[in-house]
């Protein structure tokens, strides 16, 4: 077999002790106990993965975090009577043979628990006795139990698991109405017929089938041995974000004016204006709008600057008028000679030149040559 135990006792550090488990006895006493002992063969070597693995018939051996917190929960003391129900591979209950001073485990499949058995007879745990039977019934012959712990998720707290409590005893079981999503309880006997209950939080476990568990077929049994059909899933309510059960007869009545927030985010009308808060430097490229805005707003903060277009206007009529003024210097600079002017006469060159500097805006004066 492998030397795992520098493994286990990483196991114990990093996955159990350090997510809260304080409890000395029982950090020991999964020190203590060689889990790769309790896998199907060829698992060994994830025997302290951090999570669940299969043990056959569809069972599985528990994360070693999951089975320190419920010992701990039930808080399983020396001298203590435990029972344990749903053995699997008998893992927890050889853990809790280290601590109680007896552990009756209960275990459905015969395959399962005749293992279970070979195991706690090669390893020497000799106060684990174990029987083959439907462990919601519990086990009246060896009750009262100081501590019961309950290894498969049911509809509801078995009333015979109940009343196998001692008077001071716990039991720790997953509960919900889903067969594979559950609340983790603490229930503890303060009285005959007084219990207090602890939610410990949410945990998935494989269904528990018995008489005061889930039926084989997946419905819900009934403590008068007639099983019920299973209640439906739970819907996620219209009102709220929590799962609630459908129940049409006691469902809030919805006001006749009131909506939903998509139905009036549809209704209300929609605000084209821009929020102003942009600086001038930085309008909003993703919409027309929001650009006039801030330019409405920049000709308002300075009425007295020119607004763009007219800029624009200006400064193109300027350039034509450059390009003019020189076309027009070019065009007198190329002039022919009076020796070569004999066939127009002075006063017909001048209204040439006038005609030419009339049609250049803003051209300066162009004096005639002598």
């Amino acid at each position: 077999m492998l030397d795992l135990s520098r493994a286990r006792d990483r196991m114990v550090d990093i996955q159990i002790a350090r997510r809260g488990v304080r409890d000395r006895r029982v950090l020991d006493a999964m020190r203590r106990v060689p889990r790769e002992a309790f896998v199907e063969p060829g698992f060994e070597e994830f025997a302290y993965e951090d999570g669940p693995l299969p043990i056959g018939e569809g069972q599985t051996i528990s994360q070693p975090y999951i089975v320190a917190l419920m010992i701990e929960a039930a808080e399983v003391k020396p001298g203590d009577s435990v029972l344990e129900v749903g053995a699997g591979s008998g893992y927890a209950a050889a853990v809790m043979s280290h601590i109680a001073d007896r552990v009756y485990a209960i275990e459905r499949h015969p395959t399962l628990g005749e293992a279970a058995r070979r195991r706690f007879g090669k390893l020497g745990y000799d106060n684990i006795d174990l029987r083959v039977g439907d462990g919601t019934k519990g086990w009246p012959e060896a009750a009262p139990f100081n501590a019961i712990l309950v290894a498969a998720g049911g509809p509801e707290v078995p009333p015979a698991l109940k009343e196998q409590l001692a008077i001071g005893g716990r039991l720790v079981i997953p509960v919900g109405e889903e067969e594979r999503w559950q609340t983790l309880l603490k229930i503890t006997r303060t009285g005959e017929a007084d219990y207090d209950e602890e939610d410990l939080g949410t945990v998935a476990f494989v269904p528990l089938i018995g008489e005061q568990g889930w039926a084989e077929d997946g419905r819900r049994s009934a403590t008068n041995h007639v099983p019920g059909r299973r209640p439906p899933r739970p819907k996620r309510s219209r009102y709220n974000e929590e799962a609630t059960m459908p129940d049409k007869k006691n469902a809030p009545k919805r006001p006749k004016d009131a909506e939903t927030e998509p139905q009036k985010a549809q209704q209300e009308p929609v605000d084209d204006t821009v929020d102003d808060s942009f600086p001038a430097s930085d309008p909003p490229a993703w919409t027309t709008t929001g650009a006039k805005s801030v330019a409405a707003r920049r000709e308002s903060e300075n009425e007295d600057a020119p607004a763009l277009d007219d800029v624009r206007t200006a400064n193109e009529a300027t350039a034509a008028a450059e390009r003019r003024s020189a076309d027009a210097k070019a065009a007198a600079a190329e002039r022919p000679s009076k020796t070569d002017q004999s066939s127009d006469s002075p006063k017909r060159q001048g209204d040439k030149l006038s005609h030419a500097v009339r049609t250049a805006a803003e051209v300066p004066e162009v004096e005639d040559e002598p």
